[in-house]
């Protein structure tokens, strides 16, 4: 696994600004709405859903979406590389862990 700084650096900043989108995104519009986006996290957001709903139980966002993603890093790590599963790895992080530090509030006040 070789890094070339110029050209990581760029994908480490993509990647930051693509997890920072995504993780605004899961918790103004998909939250808010009631949406399940694709992928691990609308699965990640389902489940939490009906386990709260069924169990009156909540479970943190993060512990689901790192175990469903598990296999994934796993597949990637195997077949694909280790570098490709550490960006994968920063990406999946950021995402779980910005939604947690930031508060969001109501894109607008309008009532329907």
């Amino acid at each position: 696994m070789k890094f070339n700084v110029k050209e990581d650096s760029k994908r480490i900043i993509v990647i930051c600004a693509a997890s920072v989108v995504m993780a605004l995104n899961i918790k103004t519009f998909v939250r808010t709405g009631g949406l399940y986006p694709g992928g691990a996290s609308g699965l990640t957001l389902l489940i939490q859903r009906v386990v709260e709903l069924f169990l009156n139980i909540e479970i943190p966002y993060t512990i689901i979406n790192v175990i469903l993603n598990l296999v994934p890093v796993y597949i990637g790590f195997r077949f694909i590389g280790k570098k490709f599963t550490l960006f994968s790895c920063i990406s999946i992080m950021l995402t779980n862990i910005l939604p947690i530090s930031y508060r969001y509030d109501s894109l607008s006040c309008d009532y329907i």
